[in-house]
């Protein structure tokens, strides 16, 4: 493991849609209006709102990009209504006013932004960060893994590494080989589900 990278749920700064409850609403008035940007079929910004849909009993209209540059070019003009965000990319925008930030989609408040709150507050049970890790060929011999995993978390624990990530909206996060082989396999399971429950297929 080496990072997280949360993502916030956004709108165009003039939207009348100022939270989550409000997000809710307007999708539950009008189903499948309400729309939201992604960088594409299947991409982090898709899932996650593929599994706030789920837990929220709501549905929206997708609209795919190819990235997410475009995605976000549109949610500041006003064309899309929202999109889940990566923060490292929003960030700027929600300073200078452009973006309202309605919630983060970590199971915790975030010291960029410790006034939104998480969408977990609101929806229990929701969570979707990106998170960025390290992974080798499967026969790399085990001594060499452990080694690479010891170093990887010995940088990460520096302040002056953790600081430099903070500063792009990237949360430095190393972990146990173990830990990370559970947590790919349970993000298996768990994302193969709400792909199936959503029919996501990619383009």
């Amino acid at each position: 493991m080496l990072a997280r990278v949360p993502m916030v749920l956004i709108v165009n700064a003039e939207s009348k849609i100022n939270s989550i409850e409000d997000v809710i609403a307007a999708a539950k008035a009008n189903p499948d209006t309400l729309s939201f940007a992604s960088a594409g079929a299947g991409s982090p910004q898709h899932m996650s709102a593929a599994i706030f849909q789920s837990l929220t009993d709501t549905t929206m209209m997708h609209v795919p990009y190819k990235g997410s540059a475009p995605a976000l070019v549109d949610v500041l003009s006003g064309t899309v209504d929202i999109m889940f965000c990566p923060i490292n990319s929003a960030l700027p925008f929600i300073r200078e006013g452009r973006l309202k930030a309605l919630g983060v989609t970590s199971t915790k408040r975030l010291a960029d932004l410790p006034e939104v709150p998480s969408i977990a507050e609101k929806v229990p049970g929701f969570e979707s960060d990106i998170w960025i890790g390290l992974v080798a060929p499967a026969k790399t011999p085990a001594s060499t893994i452990e080694k690479l995993n010891a170093e990887v978390r010995r940088v990460l624990a520096r302040p002056d590494i953790q600081q430099k990530l903070a500063q792009q909206g990237i949360e430095a996060e190393s972990s146990s080989i173990e830990a990370f082989n559970q947590l790919m396999t349970s993000d298996r399971k768990r994302w193969s589900d709400v792909i199936r429950r959503a029919n996501i297929k990619v383009d």
